[in-house]
């Protein structure tokens, strides 16, 4: 899930903002693809699946308990994803389906990783073509 970034303004309430109207939606679509993917019968039984997501999405502090809340209203199949190791460009938030939490891991000393998405899908594309 490699997009050029967007930002977000809002000067309201933003417990009023619908998470899905914010950048955060191309992750939750990309999310609940997998889910629907990983409940389809063609994955391994494991005692435990977890998600890797990289995105170009910057993740405002406020937004952090509206995914928990979206995450887990998706995560509802058979098979369900343990940790989602979502890697922004400046964090890796982890959330932990089970306890509704989440946790930012700083990966980039306050500096933003642009272009890395858009490299990593070039060299995957590069892959598939052989």
């Amino acid at each position: 899930m490699a997009h050029p970034p967007e930002s977000y303004r809002y000067d309201g309430d933003f417990n009023d903002v619908n998470i899905k109207d914010t950048p955060c939606k191309r992750f939750l679509e990309a999310y609940e693809e997998k889910i629907r993917k990983l409940n389809s019968g063609n994955y391994a039984e494991l005692e435990r699946y977890d998600l890797y997501v990289y995105s170009e999405e910057v993740i405002d502090s406020w937004m952090i308990p509206k995914l928990i809340q979206a995450v887990n209203s998706i995560n509802v199949g058979v098979k369900k994803y343990r940790y989602i190791y979502f890697v922004t460009l400046c964090e890796i938030l982890v959330f932990d389906t089970e306890h509704d939490e989440c946790a930012g891991i700083d990966i980039a000393g306050g500096r933003k990783l642009d272009g890395l998405g858009e490299k990593a899908r070039k060299i995957v594309e590069a892959g598939e073509k052989r």
